[in-house]
């Protein structure tokens, strides 16, 4: 059964490193070994969402390990721990979503290289996104995927078709990189309130804050 586990500090048994992309970029990652009494189950990446940091996801990604896994994990280019595109130090940002792609792909293929099979997707939110694109335009080539709440698209009531252009019309106004939303994940909705659009469990709640 696995031990009591402290979701505010790094397993002594996972190590944090730095991935480079092919144009000498770093990403952060963090890397659970193969098990020690005997050959792994597989492999699993993590890749998590929008604004999000691996740390929100140790408890998981230690259990992953424990239930015989070899488990690696990492932030977007420009998110968390793996550096910043606009001026704010608080936000991410990204000039293409493409960025990720490659990013990934380009993971992808270095981190089958190293881990034993059957090597598994695992992502949450953007994080879902990025990898059912990579998927579809054959840029890797996963034994299986795991997605929680993967972003689909956009609920708005404007049609499809003039999505992309309100888009552009609405970075048009003003900074284009300034906070698209000022306190919480659903515009309008005050920081008191974001707490129930994403969790029930107050304690792990804080724990994100913690980390924060």
């Amino acid at each position: 059964m696995v031990s009591a586990f402290d979701r505010r500090a790094i397993p002594a048994n996972a190590r944090e490193s730095g991935w480079t992309a092919p144009d000498g970029f770093s990403l952060r990652r963090i890397d659970w070994p193969t098990p020690a009494d005997g050959p792994a189950r597989g492999s699993i990446l993590y890749l998590p969402g929008r604004g999000d940091f691996y740390e929100k996801y140790l408890e998981t990604l230690n259990y992953w390990s424990f239930k015989g896994w070899r488990v690696t994990a990492a932030d977007w280019r420009w998110q968390a721990g793996s550096g910043r595109y606009g001026t704010n130090a608080h936000t991410g940002d990204v000039s293409d979503f493409s960025a990720w792609v490659d990013d990934l792909a380009a993971l992808w293929s270095d981190w089958r290289k190293e881990t034993p099979g059957p090597h598994v997707l695992a992502a949450h939110s953007m994080g879902g996104h990025i990898v059912l694109r990579a998927i579809a335009e054959n840029r890797v080539n996963p034994d299986a995927v795991i997605l929680s709440a993967p972003m689909l698209g956009f609920l708005t009531p404007l049609p499809l078709a003039v999505q992309p252009a309100f888009g552009r019309f609405m970075a048009g106004l003003g900074d284009p990189g300034r906070m698209a939303w000022r306190v919480s994940e659903k515009p309008g909705t005050p920081l008191s309130k974001r707490a129930s659009l994403l969790t029930h469990d107050t304690d792990r709640y804080a724990d994100e804050l913690w980390w924060r």
